[in-house]
């Protein structure tokens, strides 16, 4: 009878501290809540000819995903009139917050889908490319303001350093070339 007792209150025991471990997060792993993260970018524009750009952000993981904030400079370059080219150069800042959608076991490989929203300057022809001759028929700059939809997926090459890949279609208010200028993105994560 004492030998039941005890192996009675060995398993009551095992399942409270099983219970208490598995409601408990996770301390070691890649994407753990509040890990501050930095992000470093190309970006490349869809477009006819594409210039390529950069990102900066730093951030942090939540329980389901992470958020962030940066800087896009992004280059593209358009049509102006029958023979010219006409230059486009993008800065903005933004925040965002990206949800996990589906990752492995540890963590390796996580997709992300979010958004948020931006504000900046748009600056046409900014090196001064286009002839004399040509006037353009829209002023120099322009304040953008809009929304951004995301997907990402990163892929730890190490345990603090994941590859980045994703695609962002922002919808852009204010702009005198176009509202919506997709743009993919290729970089570097480093868990701080």
């Amino acid at each position: 009878m004492y030998r039941t007792q005890i192996n009675a209150v060995t398993a009551a025991l095992f399942v409270v501290f099983m219970s208490l471990f598995a409601s408990s997060e996770a301390k070691a792993q890649r994407t753990m809540r509040y890990q501050n993260i930095l992000t470093e970018q190309l970006s490349v524009p869809y477009a006819k000819n594409p210039d390529i750009g950069g990102v900066l952000s730093y951030g942090q993981y939540t329980l389901n995903g992470y958020w962030s904030a940066g800087i896009q400079s992004i280059g593209r370059t358009q049509p102006e009139g029958k023979y010219n080219l006409l230059q486009t150069q993008t800065l903005r800042l933004y925040g965002e917050y990206m949800h996990r959608l589906i990752s492995d076991r540890k963590r390796i490989i996580n997709l992300y889908c979010g958004g948020g929203p931006f504000i900046g300057y748009e600056f046409y022809d900014p090196f001064g490319r286009l002839p004399d001759h040509i006037q353009k028929s829209i002023e120099d700059n322009a304040f953008i303001y809009g929304i951004t939809g995301s997907i990402e997926i990163e892929i730890f090459l190490m345990k603090k350093i994941a590859f980045v890949l994703g695609a962002n279609m922002p919808l852009t208010f204010g702009s005198e070339s176009s509202w919506f200028r997709g743009n993919s993105t290729a970089g570097l994560r480093i868990n701080l």
